[in-house]
């Protein structure tokens, strides 16, 4: 794989970070079905994300979500995220899979996909809230002191320049594709 520009990459140029050549590893039991594929992203979104999505469906026990779905889904009241491709989001999930184990890896993985596939530079700890409801999980209840602790001892993250928001550090950015992505660039 080739190495990919650590910094966002402006409107005017080519998108480097998601080229349909890349490589992916994908990993999923669901439904006690399982599913290993690695190859190029181009072909597993076209051949094999149609079963994903059957197979998701087939869990929740209705369809899977429609892609392009604007509509706010809630969780006990409160907003999910709706990702701007919803099919990215999900495949995005499925390529994470069980490398992101813990709430801190979870977290990262969720900072890093605003960061690559939304082109935000910043989130509030309100954005990653809605991403463990989207994904079905409780949010920690400590999650402001889990942002601090990514930023002040590891060095994930750093305060951006809104009041409480947050952006993705290089150091964080390579955490997410060496660790959670598998990528080695």
């Amino acid at each position: 794989m080739s190495e990919a520009s650590e910094e966002p990459t402006s409107p005017e140029e080519p998108d480097v970070r998601d080229p349909g050549e890349a490589c992916v590893r994908v990993r999923l039991g669901m439904a006690g079905v399982q599913i290993a594929f690695a190859g190029r992203r181009a072909f597993f979104e076209e051949h094999v994300a149609p079963y994903v999505e059957a197979i998701y469906a087939r869990a929740q026990g209705g369809a899977a979500p429609a892609a392009g779905s604007t509509q706010p889904q809630a969780t006990n009241g409160e907003p999910s995220f709706q990702p701007s491709s919803p099919r990215k989001f999900q495949q995005f999930a499925v390529q994470i899979g069980a490398n992101a184990a813990t709430v801190e890896q979870r977290v990262m993985a969720f900072a890093f996909y605003l960061w690559n596939y939304e082109r935000r530079d910043e989130f509030v700890g309100g954005e990653i809230a809605s991403f463990f409801r989207t994904v079905h999980e409780a949010p920690p209840e400590d999650l402001p002191q889990l942002l601090q602790d990514l930023s002040e001892g590891k060095r994930f993250l750093e305060a951006g320049e809104a009041d409480a928001a947050w952006r993705l550090t290089t150091k964080g950015v390579n955490y997410v594709k060496n660790r959670l992505l598998g990528a080695t660039g």
